[in-house]
């Protein structure tokens, strides 16, 4: 409202102060409210605008927890099939040791050439540590193919075929003691 206006309507300046007051009041109040208003629209916006902030980080990290869990997920995997693997190794260390310590003591002379004679998938290691499925097979083995084991003939292999000493040396004597040009055979 003008000034001018309210002269032209013939009012007294009192009026028009009191009219201009009032007036005033109420555009304060407006001004105000509008502030007001305009600072809460800033606010907002700012809000929106870290919230679209904070989507957007929320997304990488999503994604990136999401590769994160992808890779957790990938070497758990591989750990356990690794485990597994291991698992099957150890096993078949423990299967072959037991079997070579079988073999001898079922007296076979060569475990290399009487190994592809058996049917390893009958064979297993029991939790106990023993051969199930060996037995059988190896008595088959020895009726078809006796020569694989020793009978418990021993050959002397000593030169004079009597107690194993030194060829030439009919006496117990102690090498230690002996000059060295004594040892010399």
């Amino acid at each position: 409202m003008k000034r001018d206006f309210l002269k032209s309507l013939e009012l007294t300046d009192e009026q028009i102060n009191a009219v201009m007051a009032e007036a005033g009041k109420d555009v304060k109040a407006t001004k105000d409210e509008q502030k007001t208003l305009a600072a809460q629209i800033d606010d907002l916006n700012q809000q929106l605008s870290d919230r679209d902030a904070d989507i957007e980080d929320l997304k990488k990290q999503a994604g990136d927890n999401s590769d994160l869990a992808q890779k957790y997920s990938d070497l758990q995997s591989k750990y356990k099939d690794d485990s597994k693997a291991w698992q099957a190794e150890n096993d078949q260390i423990k299967l072959d040791n037991a079997l070579d310590n079988a073999l001898v003591a079922n007296n076979v002379r060569n475990a290399k050439t009487l190994r592809p004679l058996l049917d390893m998938d009958v064979i297993k290691l029991t939790d106990k540590g023993e051969l199930v499925g060996l037995n059988e097979q190896l008595e088959a083995i020895k009726n078809d193919n006796g020569y694989l084991f020793d009978e418990g003939t021993k050959t002397d292999y000593s030169p004079k075929g009597g107690d194993g000493q030194n060829p030439g040396s009919d006496d117990d004597a102690d090498l230690a003691s002996m000059a060295a040009d004594a040892r010399i055979i």
